[in-house]
Formats: structure tokens, sequence, C-alpha cells
């Protein structure tokens, strides 16, 4: 049916890259403008170490003062081998303004021009920076191009279920049509954001900062590796690139490991098995699920999150089971999961959920029961055995009756 491809249409997730938008020898140099609005008369420089991160706690390596005349500033060095990333830091009197900080990467050898306009920055400069401006450009502008498409999708998928007949279970065909269209447009601009970076190594072999931006996300940097010349990969962004590879081949292997411990739980929390608990802390006040389920009554649990449209979805059938079949032998319970704590409360207050919760959980109730995705809604016996798992819509009110009436 229409209502449900609408409900599963999606755009592949994108590769988020950090838009900022490196001379001969290993000195570095740095200058600087600012805009007349930006009050700043002092930074603090921030250097990252061998874990190539920009620094957050580290101590600065120097303080760099604005020209207040000319509001401009400049710094030098030829301390880095390598490339490292910096971070510069407003001090407004004696304190750090950690909202406007400015980061970019240091690469020996180059210079970089910065120009800070108070609540964002731009850098251009030498080869290094000129490369990693140019992929970042490009980047933006494809994203610039899809994101007035990506807002009529938005709206047009909110008028196409809002048009759903609910005796046919069918959205307006005009509607619909529309919304087809622009879900083939955004999967070109998809494919066009993604093959990007590839496209511009292969036609830069002998840059650097492309490669360097990259290595900053999670773009596959491995299988591009390829289009670059040796003298690029043995060179001073080595230490990066290797960094990059290594850790992406352990999140690959941190994903598969808990990828088999989510089979190995939902295997082990199949109906008829007892249940798992798992425990979570807000302020101070520490909850169990065994606080509410397998003491003498049946119990529905949603792992729910207030970012996600199907949950909330689900919140008016909630809702109208909670009203019609709360009692001494039947309660529910939600746990926001992978949520923070104060969007819940929201949630909870503006679509009026009566029924307790278990706050700030995050993926532990998801851990312990093998659930991939939400909301996951279990019935639970009253010695705490399962009744019955991935329960959703009409079955929800199903499973509590059949289960009550015996």
């Amino acid at each position: 049916m229409k209502s449900s491809i609408i409900k599963s249409l999606m755009l592949g997730a994108s590769v988020s890259l950090p838009l900022f938008s490196c001379n001969s020898g290993n000195g570095f140099v740095l200058e600087g403008s600012c805009a007349a609005d930006v009050s700043d008369s002092v930074y603090l420089l921030y250097v990252s170490g061998d874990n190539l991160e920009f620094p957050d706690a580290a101590l600065p390596v120097d303080t760099i003062r604005i020209n207040t005349s000319g509001k401009t500033f400049s710094w030098q060095t030829n301390q880095y081998q390598d490339l490292r990333f910096a971070t510069l830091v407003p001090l407004s009197g004696n304190r750090q303004n950690r909202r406007n900080t400015v980061n970019f990467p240091l690469c020996p050898g180059e210079k970089l021009q910065l120009s800070i306009k108070g609540d964002y920055f731009e850098f251009d400069g030498s080869a290094f920076y000129h490369d990693w401006r140019a992929l970042s450009d490009s980047l933006q502008a494809i994203q610039d191009k899809a994101a007035p498409i990506r807002e009529r999708f938005d709206a047009c998928m909110k008028e196409a279920e809002a048009s759903i007949d609910p005796d046919t279970g069918e959205p307006d065909s005009v509607i619909y049509a529309e919304l087809m269209k622009l879900n083939v447009q955004m999967i070109k601009f998809e494919e066009l954001y993604q093959t990007m970076p590839s496209r511009y190594m292969k036609a830069h072999p002998d840059s650097d900062g492309d490669i360097a931006l990259l290595g900053t996300t999670e773009y596959p940097l491995r299988d591009s590796l390829y289009m670059k010349s040796k003298k690029v990969l043995n060179g001073r962004i080595r230490k990066l690139v290797e960094k990059s590879i290594a850790d992406q081949q352990k999140k690959l292997v941190d994903n598969y490991v808990r990828q088999m411990n989510l089979r190995k739980a939902a295997d082990e929390t199949r109906e008829g098995m007892k249940f798992a608990d798992f425990e979570a802390e807000y302020e101070g006040k520490h909850q169990k699920l065994s606080d509410y389920v397998g003491r003498g009554k049946y119990m529905l649990v949603c792992f729910w999150a207030s970012w996600s449209n199907s949950c909330q979805e689900e919140i008016p059938t909630l809702n109208d089971v909670y009203s019609k079949y709360k009692s001494d032998k039947f309660d529910m319970l939600g746990v926001p999961s992978n949520d923070e704590a104060l969007d819940a409360l929201q949630a909870i207050h503006d679509a009026n959920i009566a029924y307790p919760q278990i706050l700030n959980a995050k993926d532990a109730g998801l851990l312990a029961y093998g659930i991939t995705s939400i909301p996951s809604i279990i019935l639970f016996a009253p010695d705490g055995t399962i009744v019955a798992r991935a329960l959703r819509g009409k079955k929800i009110e199903e499973a509590v009756k059949s289960a009550l009436n015996k």
C-alpha cells in the first residue's frame, strides 16, 4: 500500500563533512582577521597531540592577541612535522568562551588565512587549505541545492500522511505522485554527494588537503587511497590516514560485536522466556525494570523515543489501552531509549502520557532485549515471563485483552 511506502521512504544517511571552509619548509604560518563586530581581543591556541583530534581540555600552547586597530592577528611555528588540529578559544576577561571556538587543521609547510566573522569562520590559503576548502565548498554546494528539495519532501510527507483515506488507507494520488518525484530527486543528490569526494581525489592525486578533510569524517577513506600518490600517503598526513583507517576498522568490529550481542539478547528474551533486568539513574533516582515487572500484574512496556515519528504514532493507542485496562491486574511502563531525559519529559507532557517512565535509560533496555528498532512493545506476565513481543497497532490491545481474559 502507498501508506506503508510513505512511512518507509528515507534518504540514505549523508556523510557529514565539517565545512571549514598548508610556504616551503616545515614552518606553519597563520594570518587572520576579525570582522568589525567581533569584540574578542585575545585567543588561546590549543594544538592536538598524537591523537589527531581537535583539542578539548589540553593546556594552550600560546596566546594570540588581536591588533585592535586593524582587527588582524598572526602566529607561526616550526614545532610540528606532521598534521595536527588546532582550536582558537576567545578569552573574555579571565574566562574562556567556548561557544565561539574556531577549529582548523595545522599543516606544517603551509600558510592559513583565517577570517573570523562572529558566529562562523572561513579559511583559505596555500595548497593544502585550498584543496580542503575546494572539496568542502563542492560538498556544501550540493547540500545547498538539495536543501529546498529536502524541505519540500518533508512537507509533502506530512501532507501525504494527513491525506490518507481512513477507509482505503491510501493517500491523495496527486500528493503521492509529487512525493515519489521528490524522492527520486533526493536520491540523485545523495549519489552526487557521496561520489564527489572520490571524483575530487581522482582529479587531484598529489593533493593532501582533500584527504585530510575526509580523514576527519566517517568517509571510508581506505577505499580511496589508491587514487593518491605515494608521496602524499607517506607525507605529513600519514598519521591521520593511519588513524582514520584504524578508527573505521574498530567501528566495524564494534558494530559487529554489538549486532551479535543484540541477536543473543533477543534470543534470550523471546516469548516464553523470563524478563531481563536493567537499571537507569536520573537526578539521583535509580530505577530497575524489576521495580515494575514480575510483581504480580501484567505489564506492557514500551521502549520509545521522543524523536521517533513511529513512536509518536503509537502513543494514542497506548494511552487508550492504559485508560481502558489500568487495574490491579494490569499496568504500563515507558522506557525512553537513546533519548535526552528533558526531551522525553516534554513529549510525555505534550502527549498526556500518564503511565510511569524509566528516564535516562540510554540503550540499556535495547541491549537487554536485543531491540534494533523502536517503538518496541513487550507484554510481560505477572511472574515476569514474556508473553508477547513486537506489538504494534491493534495487536497491542488484542494481546492485553487476551492475557487478562485468561
